[in-house]
């Protein structure tokens, strides 16, 4: 994790995601093609009620079992 005090944002770095990760060492397994989508919508189901976003999601890596969310405070209206 990389906190960023000036962009007030926190940087998560998922290095092997450990259910990705079982994928693709067996290959008689093979995720769902979104299968990575679903941590998207747990950080925000959980930041969101606290004041956070973390809807920027890199999933460019998700086929070698890597992330990158950043998580930030929501903007004041």
């Amino acid at each position: 994790m990389e906190l960023d005090e000036e962009k007030e944002e926190l940087k998560i770095t998922m290095h092997h995601c450990p259910s990705k990760g079982r994928f693709l060492k067996d290959p008689r397994l093979a995720p769902y093609h979104n299968y990575c989508g679903h941590c998207a919508v747990l950080y925000h189901r959980a930041l969101e009620p606290l004041g956070f976003t973390a809807n920027d999601l890199d999933l460019s890596q998700a086929d070698n079992a890597r992330c990158v969310f950043i998580v930030r405070r929501k903007k004041s209206k």
